[in-house]
């Protein structure tokens, strides 16, 4: 299941926590990991935050049917 996006200040993105655990595991063992954001909500800190553009490229490589040959 795709996440539903979250914008701060223009800036949308998706929280690590808030994915299903299927998807925050193979998310924490990829590449993608590293292009972990950080945004300050008031006065709240999210570390664990990816742009929206960034998941949905990842969930596109890991989730979409795959043309079988």
């Amino acid at each position: 299941m795709k996440a539903e996006v979250e914008i701060y200040k223009g800036i949308e993105f998706v929280r690590l926590s808030s994915l299903p655990e299927e998807q925050k595991k193979l998310i924490w063992n990829s590449a993608f990991n590293k292009k972990m954001i950080k945004i300050k909500n008031g006065s709240e800190l999210l570390t664990d935050c990816f742009p929206y553009t960034i998941y949905l490229e990842w969930y596109c490589e890991n989730f979409s049917p795959k043309a079988e040959i």
